[in-house]
């Protein structure tokens, strides 16, 4: 049911309707500042975005996701099957980066120790592809 919820939001006409639906259907803290472009999937069990901004056609399915301030997530990423993803101050990941983590065995799709996370003024650019099955955390600069 979740999934089917998500879907229908990501493809409501306007950011503060979709926030308001992921804040109130599906308990996600998200502050009406930030920026959530059309198409998202946004799946999790925690959400907490602040000030932040996502672009448009992400798939997003962890356990925990938070961005922080000034954080910028732009198209075409693809996020999914990871324990933890946050974004600290000043941190941007740009279009079509896919951040996988799962068990290609299918025995658990989230591994319980798979995190990314990014240390202040940190920049991820165009066109990788982060295989996300242990911690991930890359400090500052």
């Amino acid at each position: 049911m979740k999934t089917l919820i998500a879907t229908i939001i990501a493809f409501m006409p306007f950011k503060t309707v979709r926030i308001f639906l992921w804040r109130h259907l599906l308990g996600y803290k998200i502050d009406y500042q930030s920026s959530i472009g059309w198409g998202n999937y946004i799946c999790c069990n925690s959400v907490n975005i602040n000030c932040a901004q996502i672009g448009l056609f992400n798939r997003i399915r962890t356990r925990s996701f938070s961005m922080g301030a000034e954080s910028e997530l732009r198209n075409m990423n693809n996020i999914k099957y990871i324990n933890e993803f946050v974004m600290k101050d000043k941190s941007q990941i740009i279009s079509r980066n896919s951040i996988v983590g799962f068990d290609f065995l299918g025995n658990n799709p989230i591994n319980t120790e798979s995190c990314f996370k990014l240390g202040s003024e940190s920049l991820i650019t165009i066109s990788h592809s982060i295989d996300v099955t242990s911690a991930v955390i890359i400090g500052n600069n």
